[in-house]
């Protein structure tokens, strides 16, 4: 039951890298990808219990749209619109933050080797 919630939680965001679109609208403000200078990705993030898509309104053109279904009236949700700049889908630093948590993961490993014998051959 928790994994579902946890589920539902997780598709709390949108991306679309700028190259992708000329204008996107959001909410009646309009994004331009030419305004977007230095950065290449724009991430929309939203609560977890809605559910917002991308509708092409004309060529290179995009509106968010919401398509949760309301039971009984629809509900306004705060919207928070995110520039970052990524390499290679990664975000800036994370490379190294990753190379560290690795090289502390196996150093852990190889401490433990010898206490408990684990890894013996």
């Amino acid at each position: 039951m928790l994994f579902f919630y946890f589920l539902g939680v997780y598709g709390d965001c949108l991306e679309i890298r700028t190259s992708e679109f000329d204008e996107l609208i959001v909410n009646d403000k309009v994004i331009k990808s030419s305004e977007l200078v230095g950065f290449d990705n724009v991430k929309i993030s939203h609560p977890g219990t809605s559910i917002f898509k991308f509708i092409k309104t004309k060529k290179k053109t995009f509106k968010l749209v919401d398509i949760t279904r309301y039971i009984d009236k629809k509900y306004e949700r705060n919207i928070r619109i995110d520039y970052e700049v990524k390499y290679k889908d990664w975000l800036r630093g994370q490379e190294k933050l990753t190379c560290i948590l690795t090289l502390l993961a196996l150093s852990f490993l190889f401490f433990f080797k010898n206490i408990f014998g684990v890894f013996k051959v």
